[in-house]
């Protein structure tokens, strides 16, 4: 999947396309974790369905048994896909890759200090 084909909302495309594809966003700041695209592997409680139907495309949705859903994206590890997997709140878990768990990790981190 090219960058920008899950969901029509999000901005993604517009992202990829002027992303310079070296690293950094245009401000020189690290916007952009790689220049090529990895699986990243993320699971979402039920209970977020209709978000999960409106953003992410069909080949990408997996329903499990238990009702959650199981969400398997072919992007570039940028800004969007962070804001994608933290928009879900408690209801999201980074399952692979693991660095993308740990780079989650720290933005919640970062995101914690602005209300301590």
């Amino acid at each position: 999947m090219e960058q920008g084909a899950a969901g029509s909302d999000n901005g993604q495309l517009e992202q990829g396309a002027a992303g310079s594809g070296n690293g950094q966003s245009e401000s020189g700041g690290e916007g952009w974790e790689t220049n090529r695209e990895e699986k990243v592997v993320f699971r979402v409680a039920g209970k977020e369905a209709y978000r999960i139907y409106d953003r992410f495309e069909e080949e990408e949705i997996e329903r499990l048994p238990d009702g959650d859903f199981l969400i398997t994206l072919q992007c570039y590890l940028d800004d969007w896909v962070y804001g994608v997997i933290l928009s879900f709140g408690p209801s999201a878990k980074v399952m692979a890759p693991e660095h993308v768990r740990e780079k989650v990790v720290e933005k919640i981190r970062d995101m914690e200090k602005n209300y301590l």
